[in-house]
Order: structure tokens, then C-alpha cells, then sequence
């Protein structure tokens, strides 16, 4: 997935919290600034073999991505950012090798597949089926190790502690999913109607048609024992 650096984004539209029938299934969603995903190549199977980290892309509360640039021509890619990958450092895909074609060149934010990767090293963004894209360990901070391999399997241990057993051909990036992040600090009443959260009503505000708890004369009590707007009992747990 090689596009122009232009088009690594696309708009999302907002659900605003309704469901597909239109109506509001989550309260008090709705309005902020525009958001836009990123596209992210999971696969890493380009016949191109050389790319060079042109960029990153810092995200809020998500993982840091890295802008790679084709070696021979001017097209672009992101994937997930590695820790200690640098401006105008070189990675490769699974299928490179030397020119001596002794072993592949295995360095931060290169792919390879799990068999060809020493034992010990430290690997995101893992395929769970050759080909389908990486799907395991792609959160922030996240690395899974790889402690044993065989022919046909090769098992890695991941963040939680589990031992997980993955074919070897499938493929996995090197390196720890940088740690790196922007932190806003919520300044004021707006900045939370930016990231698409409206004001929370209290059920004795609303109208008694909307909520168990509306309507009455002045500032009325609840009078009965506190449920949802859907009429269910509230257990208090503390």
C-alpha cells in the first residue's frame, strides 16, 4: 500500500452515539473537531525491499506511526513506530537479504518472518495467519519476545505473559512500539466538547416523558429508589 504522502488520511463521519437506526444508544456524544484515520500497512509484502523513516505522525492516546519513503521512487507508507527508530533510517521487509544472501538484515522496524528472526529478539505487530497482516501486540509501550523455533512453529511470549504458539511463516516487525505520546491537559470546559463529549444531564433535570426521574415543581427529589433512563434498578456498589 504505496500512495502519495497527501493521502495517508482519510475523514471518518461520526456516529454521534446512535446505532444504525438512527437512534441514541450512548448519551452525551456528539460535535468535536474533525478526525481523520490513518492509513497503516499491516502487510509489509511490497516487492519493494528498502525504505527509508521519513517522518512520524504523533497520535493522541493511540500508536505512534512512522512515514517510510520506497528507496527508488517517491511513494509513501506508514506503519506502527518502533522505539529508537530514527529520521532517515533504513528498513527493510521479510524477503531482503544480503548481497551475500546470508541472512536477513534485522534491525529496528524492519518485517521478517518469525522463523528467520534470532531467538530472543524482541518483535510487534505479529500475523496470526501468513499474510493476513499484523493483528498481535500493536499498543503502545507493547513487545513480545520470541523463545523458542522450530520448522513449522515459533513461540513468543507475549506482553500478558502468555506463551503463544504462531506458525513460522507468519511475519513480525523488529523492534518495542515506541513509547512516545501527546498529553493534553484538559485547560477548560471547550476542550472536552472538542474530543466530541456533551454536557452530562442529570435525570431530575429532564422532562419526566425522557427519564423516571424528571418532572415534578422546583427542585424535586427522585423519590423512588434510582434507576436508569430505561427504567432499571441502580445497584450501588460502593
Amino acid at each position: 500500500m504505496f500512495i502519495c504522502k497527501s493521502n495517508l488520511t482519510r475523514s471518518i463521519q461520526r456516529i454521534s452515539g446512535r446505532n444504525n437506526s438512527g437512534k441514541i444508544t450512548v448519551y452525551h456524544r456528539g460535535g468535536g473537531i474533525r478526525r481523520k484515520v490513518y492509513f497503516i500497512d499491516f502487510f509489509r509484502n511490497s516487492s519493494e525491499k528498502v525504505f527509508i523513516v521519513c517522518g512520524f505522525i504523533w497520535r493522541v492516546n493511540k500508536s505512534n506511526l512512522a512515514i517510510l519513503k520506497q528507496s527508488s521512487h517517491v511513494a509513501y507508507t506508514s506503519i506502527i513506530a518502533c522505539q529508537d527508530l530514527r529520521l532517515g533510517s533504513s528498513v527493510f521487509n521479510h524477503n531482503y537479504t544480503n548481497k551475500n544472501n546470508s541472512s536477513p538484515t534485522l534491525n529496528v522496524g524492519s518485517n521478517s518472518k518469525l522463523g528467520d528472526i534470532p531467538v530472543g529478539s524482541l518483535v510487534n505487530c505479529i500475523e496470526v495467519n501468513p499474510n493476513r497482516g499484523g493483528v498481535l501486540i500493536r499498543s503502545r509501550g507493547c513487545f513480545g519476545m520470541i523463545i523458542d523455533i522450530t520448522k513449522q512453529s515459533t513461540l513468543v511470549k507475549m506482553p500478558s505473559g502468555q506463551i503463544l504458539s504462531v506458525s513460522s511463516d507468519c511475519r513480525a516487525t523488529i523492534g518495542k512500539v515506541t513509547t512516545q505520546a501527546r498529553v493534553f491537559e484538559q485547560r477548560k470546559a471547550g476542550h472536552a466538547r472538542w474530543l466530541g463529549y456533551r454536557p452530562t444531564v442529570r435525570g431530575v433535570a429532564i422532562n419526566a416523558v425522557d427519564h423516571p426521574h424528571g418532572g415534578g415543581e422546583g427542585k424535586g427529589r427522585v423519590g423512588r429508589n434510582p434507576v436508569s433512563p430505561w427504567g432499571f434498578k441502580i445497584f450501588n456498589l460502593y
